[in-house]
């Protein structure tokens, strides 16, 4: 499809972090559409819960990687690139949520996180705890499980901003 389009189009400078989508319009002129891929990252050890929260965000057009321990999710934030949130349980197999979230943000430090619990955070272990206190108040936010489909897309879409659109113009040569 690239190549159907017409040299007498250029395109604006693009961010590398999104993807193309080329349509034709009713005047039959090649029209681009920008998509942000934003890269969420679920760690949770219930597969139940995992998948669950994966299919709701991959429902809104999230581009979705799922782990099951702390290890395994800071491997995988290490090899992907970058991430736009962090959804992590608190209390995983190996090492603590909050464990992961700090290690993930030395790779990238404004990465947005969003922690799942059964428990309040006054009952979070001690280091866990303190631990939350080391990331930015406006990065960080946390569910307390069971929560609703909306509740968690609405946490999502608070975190990362998903609210502003990104938009490609095409201009005559």
């Amino acid at each position: 499809m690239l190549d159907s389009i017409d040299e007498d189009f250029v395109l604006t400078q693009w961010p590398l972090y999104c993807s193309y989508e080329y349509w034709i319009s009713a005047d039959r002129r090649p029209r681009s559409k920008a998509v942000r891929v934003e890269n969420i990252l679920i760690v949770d050890d219930h597969p139940a819960t995992l998948h669950g929260i994966a299919d709701v965000l991959h429902s809104e057009q999230y581009s979705i990687l799922e782990v099951s321990t702390g290890l395994q999710a800071i491997e995988t934030g290490r090899q992907s690139g970058p991430l736009s949130l962090l959804v992590s349980d608190i209390e995983l197999p190996d090492i603590s949520g909050t464990d992961v979230a700090l290690a993930l943000n030395n790779l990238y430090p404004r990465l947005p996180i969003l922690f799942l619990s059964g428990r309040a955070i006054a009952d979070w272990r001690v280091r866990d705890r303190a631990n939350l206190k080391r990331f930015a108040a406006d990065l960080v936010d946390f569910l307390e499980k069971p929560f609703s489909a909306s509740e968690l897309i609405m946490r999502v879409q608070h975190l990362i901003g998903r609210t502003r659109t990104i938009t490609l113009k095409w201009r005559a040569a």
